[in-house]
């Protein structure tokens, strides 16, 4: 299950990021050879006008190929080579700004539609086959004590609990006005580090306009963190390149957060589609950002850079991209087996 629901989100994710690369090159008049999601034997593919659609085994990637990117086609009418730096510029820094877009968009849904967690000592849900779930807690129970410490916030009881894994918490509720008391014992979570007994808070729904602005809001600041651990990656801060998670590692968080609601799980997608869209922009031969930079290089100075060499700055790229791939997922394995 876990694997079909994380296909699906990086489906999107790429669908949206690849959709921005077309839309532009359409209306820029680029002529598209190939709209293609994922990687390797095509599963599912149609043509129309000059455009080749498919859905490809392996989701994890896409791309638009246009006219141009062989040597051979650059002089032919509606190649990339024959528009402006402005519009290539446009064409390139199209996927990672829809996927900003996607990200705002997801934040306001679920602010709208499901709201957002507050900070009252109140069960929101409990999830079935949790610790929670087997001792009887229900929604709606506010919490009152936890080993006769009185709870007054939803982060004092998570501080609590997370810090009692494998530990029996006796947990004073009101359940409809009357009080009850029941023991629990927080499992540990290998993932955050600390105990959980598997219950979310309660959600306040914002309305409409409040929503436009958290979902900016949200954006920007998930952008900030990320922008922040790749400085402490590259700049030796507190980062580390165990902290990255691949492929399996995106299977894995998936499936831990699709178990807390579709909520959480729209707020994982924005999350991690905030991260597409930044990871491209990075200066990396082979990503969005590297094209782009090049296409300043040609603004600048008036010519573009010799093909070959660019050429060969990509494949370098690439090869860099694949080795960290092997690394991450070596990771991602070892900490799903450990």
């Amino acid at each position: 299950m876990s694997i079909v629901v994380a296909a699906i989100v990086l489906g999107v994710l790429i669908t949206v990021h690849e959709l921005g690369h077309f839309l532009v090159a359409k209306g820029v008049g680029m002529h598209v050879k190939d709209f293609a999601i994922g990687f390797g034997p095509a599963i599912a593919k149609f043509k129309k006008a000059e455009t080749l659609y498919a859905i490809r085994l392996f989701p994890l990637g896409g791309y638009v190929r246009v006219l141009g990117e062989d040597e051979e086609e650059r002089s032919k009418e509606g190649s990339m080579q024959s528009k402006s730096v402005l519009e290539r510029f446009m064409f390139v820094l199209a996927g990672p700004f829809m996927n900003f877009i996607l990200a705002i968009l997801l934040f306001m849904l679920v602010a709208f539609a499901f709201g957002l967690a507050t900070n009252e000592p109140e069960i929101g849900a409990v999830v079935q086959g949790e610790p929670a779930d087997e001792a009887g807690f229900l929604s709606g129970d506010e919490i009152v004590s936890i080993n006769q410490q009185e709870i007054t916030t939803w982060e004092e009881m998570v501080e609590v609990i997370s810090d009692s894994p494998n530990k029996s918490l006796n947990i004073n509720i009101l359940r409809e006005g009357t009080s009850k008391s029941i023991s629990v014992v927080p499992q540990y979570d290998e993932t955050g580090e600390r105990g959980v007994i598997g219950i979310t808070p309660p959600r306040s729904r914002l309305g409409f306009i409040e929503s436009i602005s958290y979902g900016f809001s949200e954006t920007v600041m998930v952008g900030r963190l990320i922008f922040e651990g790749l400085r402490n990656l590259f700049f030796g801060g507190e980062g580390s390149i165990d902290d990255l998670a691949g492929p399996v590692g995106i299977v894995a968080l998936v499936g831990e957060t699709v178990r807390f609601g579709i909520a959480n799980l729209i707020m994982f997608t924005a999350v991690l589609s905030v991260n597409l869209g930044i990871l491209n922009l990075l200066p990396i031969p082979a990503l969005d950002g590297s094209r782009l930079v090049f296409l300043i290089v040609e603004g600048v100075r008036g010519k573009p850079v010799d093909p070959e060499k660019e050429g060969f700055v990509h494949v370098i790229g690439v090869l860099f991209l694949l080795l960290l791939f092997v690394v991450v997922m070596f990771n991602d394995i070892m900490r799903l087996l450990s």
